[in-house]
């Protein structure tokens, strides 16, 4: 599904526009806090003196980075995600991101769903919804009259594997356009369930968070793989995944701390709205 994109503009100090090497680096390493691919940032317009950069972007993810870096003018970065924007914003020298005010196209489009409670299943790694899930989509669809959509995303040894912290960014803007004022539960299969703590996590300082009710995650490597530790020495098989499951890795370090004190702060939240449910 296509989703509506903004137009946004950003000012940069100096220019960048005499290195195709820099524009392309600035944008890859945009497009990936925004939680996109670099190929979806699209009517591209760079305009040389102090760079005007111009174009659009998923709605979801432009918000994402008009959010942070608004939160960086008054605010020092605590979590990866805010690092990397500044780390961007230094190098880059951004001295203005806007958020053009939303287009027709985005104002007229219609999320798949509205009001509803709606169940994420989430794939582990080289898995997809047929493989991994079988009937289960139709069964909970039965079984709890809620919605079912299952989260795509590319990994194994043959695909694209993007990072987990990308994949997380990526599952947030989809689920922030899929959804409009729904309750959210999230099952994660393994690397999935990993993709779902990190989605959970980085709810954190966005302005409106979504509302997470339910996480089940079903044979998750919390601590890591002993495997991906042999795979990562063997180069045709390494990518940025396997070096997250990585036992001990840097991902799953900071992952497990961010999760511990997730946990606590939402657990309450959770409880409460079972009560309701029951009640």
């Amino acid at each position: 599904m296509d989703f509506p994109k903004t137009r946004f503009i950003i000012r940069l100090k100096e220019d960048i526009t005499n290195s195709q090497e820099v524009i392309e680096q600035f944008l890859y390493r945009l497009a990936r806090v925004a939680g996109v691919y670099k190929e979806e940032i699209t009517e591209l317009n760079i305009r040389k003196g102090c760079t005007i950069v111009e174009g659009y972007m998923n709605r979801a993810a432009i918000e994402r980075l008009y959010e942070f870096y608004e939160y960086l003018k008054v605010n020092e970065a605590d979590t990866d995600e805010l690092k990397e924007l500044q780390s961007i914003i230094r190098q880059f020298e951004i001295e203005a991101l806007v958020d053009i005010p939303a287009s027709n196209e985005v104002a007229n489009f219609e999320p798949l769903h509205k009001n509803k409670k709606v169940f994420v299943l989430v794939h582990g790694w080289g898995g997809d919804k047929e493989s991994t899930f079988g009937n289960l989509p139709e069964y909970l669809n039965e079984q709890l009259n809620i919605d079912i959509e299952s989260y795509p995303y590319p990994s194994g040894w043959l695909k694209e594997s993007p990072s987990v912290t990308f994949i997380a960014r990526n599952l947030d803007n989809w689920i922030r356009n899929n959804c409009q004022n729904c309750e959210i539960g999230v099952l994660g299969h393994s690397l999935g369930g990993l993709v779902t703590r990190y989605f959970a996590v980085i709810q954190k300082h966005r302005r409106i968070s979504l509302p997470i009710k339910q996480i089940t995650l079903a044979a998750s490597p919390t601590n890591g793989a002993h495997l991906a530790s042999l795979a990562t020495k063997i180069p045709s098989f390494s990518s940025s995944q396997i070096e997250e499951l990585r036992p001990n890795s840097g991902f799953l370090v900071d992952l497990n701390e961010r999760w511990s004190l997730w946990v606590p702060g939402t657990i309450f939240q959770i409880l409460a709205y079972l009560r309701r449910c029951i009640l």
